[in-house]
């Protein structure tokens, strides 16, 4: 339940105040290429699905409600797990706030990664933190943090499907940024989570937007406890996908491996992808290079199946996303008017 207050913001100063002015600046020129890479990406798409319409067309129609079902809840599950990873973080800066309030503040603002700059997920979740008497900066610090951990956590997972990249490379542009992306950040992103080397980062973000620092480093268990609810969140996306698979082949205990490897680093480079809409386009070409191996036939058959899988998975993606914003939604009213 998100309840309003009368705090005022305050005035952007410093790197905010350059980052602000630099924006305005230059916006009607990244607003143009913003939406024409998203036209491309679009088209690029659709003419994927037009040419692969045979094999796409025999996975939505080998996808049973059940098949459905199970993956639009282990979806659901992944964002409320992600949720209470931002939770989680801002317990441990001292900032205790219940858990449907925090589910309706950061499963809404996810909301906002459907629109092109995923930037606005973080703005969107920063106000309505504020509305719920969260301070502009600690609630922005804690989602910077758990996107940290989850693309630790993410590239962690996403070394699971590396044999099959490598398998499937053929010189795709997306498939060697996933690989090059495991290669150079995973060592990166393993050192920055580190407590002391993350407490570090935190002081100088701070400076550089002048808030007042952290009353207290944060802790070996409180980042620990982050840390495993993103984890938790991958492993709920990954089967996600693997359910999809299930109704189309069989993808036995092994290939939840490669499942939550392939989505984690489909999800996570696409994250980089910040002027397309959720990584639209990105997230696809991995997961097809990724889950190749788990289907039937020529590889071309195999190749047309898994792209019918990673629509069938943007699609059920959505849609999880919004029951999950509606659903806590729904839960803060219901709270108010019991009140």
């Amino acid at each position: 339940m998100i309840a309003e207050t009368q705090q005022a913001a305050p005035p952007a100063t410093g790197l905010l105040n350059t980052l602000r002015n630099w924006a305005v600046t230059f916006k009607p020129v990244l607003s143009v290429l913003r939406y024409l890479v998203i036209v491309v990406v679009a088209v690029a798409v659709a003419y994927a699905t037009v040419r692969q319409w045979h094999a796409v067309k025999s996975t939505f129609g080998s996808l049973s409600l059940q098949a459905i079902l199970l993956s639009c809840g282990a979806a659901v599950v992944g964002s409320v797990a992600n949720m209470m990873a931002w939770r989680s973080m801002l317990r441990e800066m001292g900032h205790r706030i219940p858990v449907i309030a925090a589910g309706q503040i950061s499963c809404v603002a996810q909301l906002g990664k459907y629109v092109p700059g995923s930037v606005w997920a973080y703005v969107m979740q920063t106000e309505l933190g504020r509305k719920a008497g969260l301070p502009r900066d600690r609630s922005l610090l804690a989602s910077l943090i758990v996107v940290g951990l989850g693309i630790t956590s993410g590239l962690m997972a996403g070394v699971l499907a590396v044999p099959a990249l490598r398998a499937n490379h053929s010189g795709d542009a997306v498939v060697s940024v996933a690989l090059w992306s495991l290669a150079l950040l995973l060592p990166i992103a393993l050192v920055c989570s580190y407590p002391p080397v993350l407490n570090k980062l935190i002081g100088v973000f701070l400076k550089l937007v002048r808030a007042e620092p952290l009353p207290k480093p944060l802790s070996y268990a409180g980042v620990g406890r982050a840390f495993a609810w993103t984890a938790l969140a991958w492993i709920s996306f990954g089967l996600h996908v693997w359910l999809l698979i299930g109704a189309l082949a069989d993808p036995g205990t092994k290939g939840i491996g490669l499942a939550i490897g392939a989505m984690s680093i489909a999800m996570v480079v696409s994250i980089f992808a910040v002027i397309l809409p959720s990584g639209i386009g990105v997230r696809e070409g991995i997961l097809v290079a990724c889950l190749i191996p788990l289907f039937p036939g020529d590889t071309a058959t195999a190749a047309g199946l898994a792209f019918g899988v990673a629509l069938a998975s943007r699609l059920i993606s959505t849609v999880s996303d919004v029951i999950a914003a509606g659903g806590f939604t729904g839960a803060a009213l219901w709270l108010r008017r019991s009140i």
